[in-house]
């Protein structure tokens, strides 16, 4: 399955959002706890993004932002959203400007 999903330093669970398995496209949002190696799946509220895949994903504090992708159509997504970790919301960005060019990009975030 391709998704995307940011890494830690820190030992606890990292999320992963959407992504597919060749056939389908998603909008899950799942975390993998690097102490036990298993995956839960997050039962999220907000505004939950549309399925995609090859979207970009970063981690800042607890917050994970995730840009573009390609949309259930095939069409280049150009959108921002944030998960909040600590109360499991997604978050919506108003949309400005023009469509970019880098919807299948990727992206990092860094700790200080």
């Amino acid at each position: 399955m391709l998704h995307s999903s940011v890494e830690t330093y820190k030992t606890e669970p990292f999320p992963s959002f959407g992504g597919t398995d060749g056939q389908y496209r998603y909008n899950d949002t799942w975390s993998f706890d690097l102490t036990t190696r298993k995956w839960s799946e997050l039962t999220c509220i907000g505004f939950i993004p549309t399925p995609r895949e090859g979207h970009a994903a970063a981690l800042i504090d607890d917050v994970m932002y995730i840009f573009g992708g390609r949309g259930v159509d095939g069409r280049d997504l150009n959108d921002l959203a944030a998960f909040k970790l600590s109360n499991q919301r997604w978050y919506m960005f108003q949309k400005h400007g023009a469509s970019s060019q880098r919807t299948l990009w990727t992206c990092y975030g860094f700790f200080r």
